[in-house]
């Protein structure tokens, strides 16, 4: 099934173009906005790194941080700001919701939101300032991928995606104290899936700005599809996370979490040899 997910993800977000097209894609050096690292002046990840350098204290600082990281990084075709602006985006989404009071538990979401993104802050920090060896494995493939030009755009965005739903949010459900046996909690954890709905036009911009994007489903089919899986991955990792937290002795809990990179490792592989097959 979460092979199934997987391809209904990637198909949403490519098409199969020409093959001139899909040249474009994979020489982005020579056609693309978006050359990626092969600019030799690093000196702009000196300012990229000070944006995320300290950890979010609330929720209100990942929208600006993580679109200015994101920005910095674009404008020096650097595809690593990719998933930092997608980021920014959807939390706008909820934004939306919190402002509007749709969150039975506004504190708990608060809290979340705000472990959530400094996993990825502290991953990405590490990615930029070449700090391999704290870079969790999956997320390495997820950076490799931007690296070799061998997948498309738009798999990138799953990839990572998917690395973040399926591993982080485990940790940071973990690290926020989550009542689990809660009908309310629960129901606030999936609404938070949906603010994506309402960000999937500011998606595709962020996309676009990147590079070519070509869609092969109507706007409102990838709207759908999105929003679904997005739901399925979180409940998954709504689960797992339940499970882990119950294990009191940290020896296996340990296990538990290695055996969930190991998971998530292979659910990107599956992403990025797609990507590579449909280019």
């Amino acid at each position: 099934m979460h092979f199934i997910f997987s391809l209904l993800f990637f198909l949403n977000f490519v098409g199969f173009g020409t093959p001139s097209q899909a040249q474009t894609l994979v020489n982005p050096v020579k056609k693309m906005k978006y050359a990626r690292l092969m600019i030799k002046d690093k000196k702009y990840l000196k300012s990229a790194t000070a944006l995320i350098q300290k950890p979010f204290l609330n929720s209100n600082e990942i929208v600006g941080k993580f679109e200015s990281v994101g920005k910095k990084l674009r404008l020096n075709r650097d595809g690593r700001g990719l998933f930092a602006e997608i980021y920014a985006v959807t939390m706008k989404g909820v934004f939306y919701y919190l402002d509007n009071k749709k969150f039975s538990n506004p504190d708990w979401v608060e809290n979340l939101l705000v472990n959530f993104a400094n996993i990825y802050r502290l991953i990405l920090l590490n990615e930029l300032n070449d700090n391999t060896a704290a870079i969790p494995d999956s997320w390495k493939k997820v950076f490799a991928a931007e690296k070799d030009f061998k997948i498309r755009l738009s798999s990138e965005m799953m990839a990572a995606t998917r690395v973040h739903i399926t591993r982080d949010l485990v940790y940071a459900l973990i690290e926020s104290n989550t009542d689990f046996k809660s009908e309310t909690v629960l129901a606030d954890y999936l609404l938070i899936a949906k603010a994506l709905k309402r960000q999937t036009p500011e998606i595709w911009k962020v996309l676009k700005s990147y590079g070519p994007v070509r869609e092969i489903l109507p706007l409102k089919w990838e709207e759908a599809i999105l929003v679904k899986g997005a739901i399925f991955w979180r409940k998954n990792s709504w689960s797992r996370a339940e499970f882990i937290s119950e294990e009191s002795d940290l020896e296996k809990r340990k296990i538990l979490l290695n055996y969930l990179e190991k998971y998530t490792v292979d659910r990107v592989r599956e992403i990025t040899l797609l990507g590579e097959v449909i280019r």
